[in-house]
């Protein structure tokens, strides 16, 4: 099972993009109050005043002025749920030394929607998560660099503080 590893998460991870591009994107509440700010950012306008926590907008922006997309910030949402697979594999696998428990969690995560297709409305929890799975992964490797990962999931979603 070990060998084949890379090719389950390959075909996880084509299957979460298979699903990912067939869904219709429907931004609601939230998305709007990220999008201003993104917007207002790419005008060189920092307006804190906008509600939410915008951490992953400062993201998003990059996506936003090479296409000028009124739907970047669910497009940057999208781009981080296809990287959830091979981000959770490497995190678990990373983090408790066994591939095969990392192959596992791909799969758990694999059937979880929830941590897909909020992305479709514009919620935020996909990059967050991604970023969390980033975190792990460094941690375990007892990288230098962890803290710059889990210092934008913090700007993103800032009581998440509480569960480090």
């Amino acid at each position: 099972m070990r060998k084949y590893t890379p090719l389950h998460v390959a075909i996880l991870s084509g299957a979460i993009l298979l699903s990912l591009s067939s869904a219709t994107i429907n931004p609601l509440d939230d998305h709007f109050h990220y999008q201003r700010f993104i917007e207002l950012l790419a005008q060189g306008t920092l307006d804190l005043s906008i509600p939410g926590f915008h951490g992953s907008s400062f993201l998003a922006l990059t996506i936003y002025l090479l296409t000028g997309s009124a739907l970047s910030n669910v497009y940057f949402q999208i781009l981080c749920a296809a990287l959830l697979i091979p981000a959770g594999y490497v995190a678990v696998s990373s983090l408790l030394r066994d591939r095969v428990a990392g192959l596992i969690f791909a799969y758990v995560l694999a059937m979880s929607p929830f941590f897909f297709f909020l992305a479709f409305r514009g919620f935020t929890f996909p990059s967050f998560t991604l970023l969390v799975f980033i975190s792990i992964a460094l941690h375990a490797r007892k990288s230098a660099f962890t803290w710059i990962p889990l210092g934008i999931s913090f700007l993103i979603k800032p009581f998440s503080i509480a569960l480090v």
